[in-house]
């Protein structure tokens, strides 16, 4: 269970929840049927600067259909958990790699502009010296066909330079 949508307050934090999704199975008409139903009661949120979701297609698909210009981010708990995961599972990785590999993502995601990006992507696919003169080891092979697959997919939903234009207002 998710909440979904949040008013932000500005004067008193916290966030005040005003939906919540609760479902047994993930069939993506359940998915439009709500979104339908949030779009009947909630017309206005046509107008918000984006949402944050998980990684679920039909989910994702679901708003699309509904609110089509607004904005879907990825919620980096869950990109992260995921992520994790697929380091463990794989048997070539040791959960060791995990703190390796998030903090080599996370340096990538927090980079101001794409050029930036594209810079510490090449340079996290090859072997490279850092500002302290210390060797990087280069991602693994198999870590660099799952950025391709998992995380390229969705960057302009996951790293600064893409995310900060859509969430300005909200500063």
């Amino acid at each position: 269970m998710h909440p979904i949508l949040v008013i932000k307050n500005n004067e008193k934090p916290p966030s005040i929840v005003l939906a919540f999704f609760v479902h047994e199975k993930k069939f993506e008409r359940s998915h439009n049927e709500f979104w339908r139903f949030i779009g009947e009661i909630l017309p206005e949120m046509s107008d918000l600067g984006y949402i944050v979701t998980v990684c679920e297609d039909a989910f994702r698909n679901a708003i699309k259909i509904y609110f089509p210009n607004i904005p879907l981010l990825r919620c980096w708990n869950h990109f992260w958990k995921s992520t994790e995961r697929w380091i463990i599972s794989n048997k070539k990785f040791t959960t060791d790699d995990v703190g390796f590999y998030c903090d080599s993502v996370i340096g990538l995601f927090l980079q101001p502009n794409k050029a930036l990006f594209e810079l510490q992507l090449e340079n996290k696919i090859n072997v490279y010296t850092n500002s302290q003169g210390r060797l990087i080891p280069a991602w693994r092979t198999e870590f660099v066909d799952y950025y391709e697959k998992c995380i390229k997919p969705d960057i302009n939903c996951l790293a600064s330079f893409a995310v900060k234009p859509n969430c300005e207002s909200d500063v």
